[in-house]
């Protein structure tokens, strides 16, 4: 989860740097599924509940508790064993479900890096 709310700040850092106005980079988040999920998870993990219309979900809902809108979960099956694996923990996949799709985290981390990376250069950032 650190990796999720230190992804969304990124935000305002970018605007307390002076580089960039809020809007843009509110409009940047807002396009992006995945960075839109950062923002739940970050603002879920941090307030226990969203106090503001969730990003991912039943936006007419407001006071979403951290599991309602978008949850993190381990899945793994303790009977298997893989080849040159010692411990069947290490079959462990980690997925975030956001309205009612599924994401692996790693892979989602590594968009939501990309999709920065993008935004900083498009705007002369990097």
């Amino acid at each position: 989860m650190p990796f999720f709310m230190n992804c969304y700040h990124i935000k305002e850092w970018l605007i307390n740097s002076g580089s960039i106005n809020n809007v843009k980079v509110t409009e940047f988040i807002n396009k992006h599924q995945e960075l839109k999920i950062c923002k739940d998870l970050c603002n879920g993990v941090k307030h226990l509940k969203l106090d503001h219309r969730p990003s991912i979900g039943d936006k007419e809902r407001v006071n979403i508790h951290l599991g309602e809108g978008v949850t993190l979960h381990r899945e793994y099956d303790p009977y298997h064993t893989a080849p040159n694996v010692k411990n069947p923990i290490e079959n462990s996949k980690y997925v975030i479900i956001a309205n009612w799709e599924r994401y692996d985290v790693f892979e989602l981390a590594e968009t939501c890096v990309k999709l920065w990376e993008k935004f900083c250069k498009d705007n002369s950032l990097l």
